[in-house]
C-alpha cells in the first residue's frame, strides 16, 4: 500500500509541475513564515505586501519599500523555490 501512496504522490508532483510550466509559474516561498505561493515566472525577484499582492523584477537592487509610487505599503522578499 506504502508503494501504491509513494508513487501516486510523484505523479502528483510531477502534474503539478506539468502545470506550473503551462501557466508560467513559479514556487516562492515568504522565508519569515515559511508560507508558499504560485506566482508568474520570468523574474529574478518577487515581492508581496500585506494585502496578498505580488510584484516581480529583474533589478536586483530594487526595493518597493523605498519607491514613493508604492503608496507607502509594507513589502516583504519572497524566495523563488528550486
Amino acid at each position: 500500500m506504502q508503494g501504491w501512496k509513494d508513487r501516486n504522490a510523484a505523479s502528483d508532483r510531477q502534474q503539478a509541475q506539468r502545470i506550473d510550466q503551462i501557466y508560467e509559474r513559479t514556487n516562492v516561498v515568504d522565508p519569515s513564515t515559511g508560507q508558499g505561493y504560485k506566482v508568474d515566472a520570468g523574474a529574478n525577484h518577487y515581492w508581496m505586501n500585506n494585502n496578498g499582492e505580488y510584484i516581480s523584477t529583474d533589478q536586483s537592487g530594487y526595493n518597493p519599500n523605498l519607491d514613493d509610487n508604492m503608496n507607502n505599503q509594507r513589502w516583504k522578499e519572497l524566495q523563488e523555490v528550486r
